[in-house]
């Protein structure tokens, strides 16, 4: 499986010692693993990962570009010039500041202001309205690409994943409700979402598609859950489970 982090870059600003609460005449090598990552005010587990092997003296006080992993189903969360601190116990070790969010759904302006948006409108494409519509599923799906994607209600999101219309700008939305509740009912019973998002494992998920791996993972590690809920029925439990297993060794074939 894919790891479950994506590589951040970002600046840090290393403290003196002196303001740290460390030992002075210690030192300090700046590639170590620090096990708490602070932003806005949540905890993270993130790896810090980049060449320099430098040793910084106990009065050293430097900036030093970094990349670091960061938890990658935090949707939308980061953006340029967001401040975090990398903490040791109680101790402040680090500040720092990110310069680039690489993937644009992680990036919290750029997620906003795509699902602002319609599907008409990010793929700069209009549908010919018919004058008649030769059902009324043809009918929604030509009214939920004219609505922004952040209005959508949960039933339109299914449609838009069963009739594959703008699933790549609408899978982030879905995948963070899902997140959520993972048996949330649109109009025909609970998990009908998440039933409907594992048929479409093998479509094309764009700038989502880096989340695929992680989120199976996810489903996986709770199935058991999955399972035992009562409210879903075995038919839909199979085939969300078959098409898990069925991407998973597709995947690992390739």
């Amino acid at each position: 499986m894919n790891s479950k982090t994506i590589d951040i870059e970002a600046q840090i600003k290393v403290l003196p010692f002196s303001e740290t609460g460390r030992a002075m005449e210690n030192h300090m090598k700046i590639d170590v693993y620090f096990p708490i990552f602070k932003f806005d005010n949540m905890l993270n587990d993130v790896f810090l990962s980049h060449p320099t092997k430098r040793i910084l003296k106990s009065a050293d006080a430097t900036k030093i570009n970094i990349s670091f992993k960061f938890p990658i189903l935090q949707i939308g969360r980061l953006s340029k010039g967001d401040k975090f601190e990398i903490t040791e116990g109680k101790r402040t070790t680090m500040i720092g500041e990110i310069l680039r969010v690489i993937n644009p759904i992680m990036d919290k302006y750029k997620f906003q202001s795509n699902i602002s948006q319609s599907i008409e409108e990010l793929e700069n494409s209009k549908w010919e309205t018919p004058l008649e519509y030769q059902s009324s599923i043809v009918e929604n799906c030509h009214l939920l690409r004219k609505k922004p994607i952040n209005k959508l209600s949960d039933e339109e999101l299914r449609l838009s994943l069963s009739q594959d219309v703008g699933i790549k700008f609408t899978i982030p939305i879905i995948l963070n409700k899902l997140l959520k509740n993972k048996y949330i009912e649109c109009d025909f019973y609970p998990g009908d979402l998440l039933q409907e998002t594992f048929r479409r494992l093998h479509t094309d998920w764009g700038d989502s598609e880096l989340l695929k791996d992680h989120f199976t993972f996810l489903i996986r590690h709770n199935f058991k859950e999955i399972k035992s809920h009562e409210g879903i029925s075995e038919k839909v439990k199979r085939e969300i489970f078959n098409n898990l297993v069925e991407y998973e060794n597709t995947r690992d074939n390739k």
